[in-house]
């Protein structure tokens, strides 16, 4: 008779993944002290988020790379961009792997390749290294977009965009307004207030928790009878905190879920920030100095 496994439950939110995938050692360290020997778990959805906010963007750099005269000026048109916050942050967080680090980095071509091998390597990097899946309740389609494992050719990307972005734009096959109802009838059931005024008015220190908060009321106040892709970009925080497995330890880097997890019943774990993670450091590198 086999034995029941007596690790913990992690389950690894999209920031927890991003620390792992792209973090430095600081970064990976805190991940790995806060998940233990535990076993940790990922859903379609958190691997949707990777695939919208990293993989997406690097594949508009790419085309606009390969349109533009030299490395040099890809990454001056590219900071150009109108809300490009994340889209910076996101170039620059691996730009490393295929440009930095390597010989002829300002030879258009070669930086061209080694970027579109790297987009296509991050995809499968993620599902070798997060294999354990929660159960997928919401069926996201855009959780489930693949690249073939071949050899990266342009016609790789070009379909893996216009498959992902032609989701985005109509009716996803997924369970979303199936998902919604219930968990709307559970919180019901439970007397779980997630998003009223008293809420956000006890948790008013957490601004990402009183942005969901909001959505979740207009959600709510929706007439819209079929799913709609933009509602599960705006909702991120919120769906992920209700799919996060009961007996599961909810790991994080977004402070949004510190509220969510306590309105939920649910286990968070808060990963510092870099620069907190950092000053740790020095603090414990000047005690032993001292010491």
């Amino acid at each position: 008779m086999t034995k029941k496994s007596n690790r913990n439950r992690i389950f690894l939110e999209t920031s927890g993944v991003i620390y792992v995938l792209h973090g430095d050692r600081l970064m990976r360290t805190a991940v790995a002290n806060a998940t233990g020997n535990g076993h940790v778990k990922v859903s379609n959805f958190i691997r949707m988020e990777y695939l919208r906010g990293v993989i997406l963007n690097l594949i508009e750099f790419y085309f606009l790379l390969k349109d533009s005269d030299s490395v040099a000026d890809a990454c001056i048109a590219w900071s150009q961009k109108v809300k490009q916050e994340r889209k910076l942050k996101v170039v620059l967080m691996t730009i490393h792997r295929w440009m930095v680090d390597q010989e002829g980095w300002n030879v258009k071509e070669r930086s061209l390749r080694r970027l579109g091998d790297e987009i296509v390597r991050m995809v499968c990097t993620f599902d070798d290294q997060f294999t354990g899946r929660t159960r997928d309740h919401l069926g996201c389609e855009l959780g489930r977009v693949f690249f073939p494992r071949r050899a990266f050719d342009d016609e790789m990307l070009l379909r893996f965009y216009d498959r992902f972005t032609t989701i985005q734009k109509g009716v996803p096959n997924c369970y979303l307004c199936g998902f919604k109802a219930k968990q709307q009838r559970s919180l019901l059931a439970q007397k779980i207030d997630i998003c009223s005024e008293q809420q956000q008015k006890k948790y008013r220190k957490y601004p990402g928790y009183i942005q969901q908060a909001e959505r979740v009321g207009e959600v709510e106040a929706t007439k819209e009878t079929v799913p709609r892709c933009r509602w599960c970009e705006r909702l991120g925080d919120t769906i992920i905190g209700l799919q996060s497995p009961k007996k599961a330890a909810l790991v994080t880097a977004d402070r949004a879920f510190v509220p969510l997890g306590e309105i939920l019943k649910k286990d968070v774990r808060l990963l510092p920030s870099l620069a907190a993670l950092k000053k740790q450091a020095s603090a414990q590198n000047g005690a032993e100095d001292t010491g």
